[in-house]
């Protein structure tokens, strides 16, 4: 709820400020998504969008997908968020993934993310970054699942390439 917003901060040039400021305010949230079957059993879509209000931050975003079930699946989102006469954000990400057989499953993610602090009496800070994501998702036995990927990153500051290999094992 929104005490734990309120315990995140957003820097500033003086001290940070929190993202919720009255931490007994109430929020609002909704959430709205619609989920038909085009083809039942072979191809899902679902459009949606949600938007979370307290006081003088808003966080908002819009999402969609299309894919046929076992084969392949395109999802794109796009967020943004507003902390009045401080902070504004804008994301979106776009992920592929395809099923070339049982238990494999490959993806390619592309994500994009903007934020502008902003400033009186001088310019407005805006910083930007690139993503891109490439994995799989392998399925040794219905209950162990090995993720493998390597990640793209890019920003004002750096750039890198990291793998990355997490284990699921579902009980």
């Amino acid at each position: 709820g929104a005490r734990a917003l309120a315990e995140n901060d957003i820097p500033t040039v003086g001290l940070p400020v929190s993202l919720i400021q009255d931490r007994d305010k109430p929020s609002y949230l909704g959430r709205v998504v619609f989920w038909p079957r085009l083809v039942p059993q072979k191809m899902n879509f679902y459009v949606g969008g949600s938007l979370l209000k307290n006081d003088d931050f808003q966080l908002s975003n819009l999402f969609g997908g299309l894919g046929r079930q076992d084969r392949v699946a395109v999802m794109a989102e796009v967020a943004f968020s507003d902390k009045e006469n401080l902070r504004t954000t804008r994301t979106m990400s776009v992920d592929v993934s395809i099923q070339p057989k049982p238990g494999l499953i490959l993806y390619a993610r592309g994500e994009h993310g903007a934020v502008t602090h902003e400033r009186t009496g001088s310019a407005n800070i805006e910083l930007t970054t690139r993503q891109a994501v490439f994995g799989g998702q392998i399925f040794l036995t219905p209950q162990v699942e090995v993720r493998p990927e390597y990640r793209l990153l890019d920003t004002e500051t750096f750039r890198s390439g990291r793998y990355a290999v997490q284990l699921h094992v579902f009980y």
